[in-house]
């Protein structure tokens, strides 16, 4: 008999039918409330939203629109903000980025012998996520690769110009 460790992480529904994963200690904080967003100039629309916490500028992403490729409208009630933290693999200092969710985040425990292809669309998936395992009742959840999504994804889209729209 195999012992199987299970990693622990966060099961997020973006709405729309989308789920994704996050590690454990990857999902920081959920906030209560919307906070005040700004709009970032001339950024696509998954990624044109940001705020201010704690004293620094937190990009927000909305995967489920990405994915779609399409706007998401949500009411007020079924849009909600978790925080995320990740780190570079060049270990620089910890950072944050925000993701827009339909729910609250769930608990859960993955095994490896659960991998399997990412959902359609594969290309992207892959290019947003580190890996994907099987649900028993959502069937494929990529995990996210927050690195990716908010250093690549996101942040990189920002004229300086959108970023400077925080200081007025």
């Amino acid at each position: 008999m195999s012992n199987t460790i299970a990693a622990g992480a966060w099961l997020l529904d973006l709405g729309v039918g989308i789920h994704v994963a996050v590690g454990e200690r990857e999902l920081q904080y959920l906030l209560p409330d919307l906070p005040k967003f700004t709009t970032i100039p001339n950024a696509p629309s998954y990624c044109c939203k940001a705020f201010v916490w704690q004293g620094d500028i937190i990009p927000v992403v909305d995967i489920a629109q990405l994915i779609l490729g399409q706007e998401i409208t949500r009411l007020e009630q079924e849009e909600l903000i978790v925080l995320a933290i990740f780190q570079s693999n060049d270990n620089t200092l910890i950072q944050r980025g925000a993701l827009f969710i339909s729910a609250i985040p769930s608990k859960i425990y993955v095994q490896d012998q659960q991998t399997c292809d990412f959902p359609p669309p594969q290309a992207l998936w892959q290019q947003l996520s580190s890996s994907c395992f099987n649900h028993s009742e959502i069937g494929a959840v990529p995990i996210l690769n927050l690195e990716k999504i908010f250093l690549t994804t996101a942040t990189s889209l920002w004229s300086k110009q959108g970023v400077e729209s925080f200081a007025s």
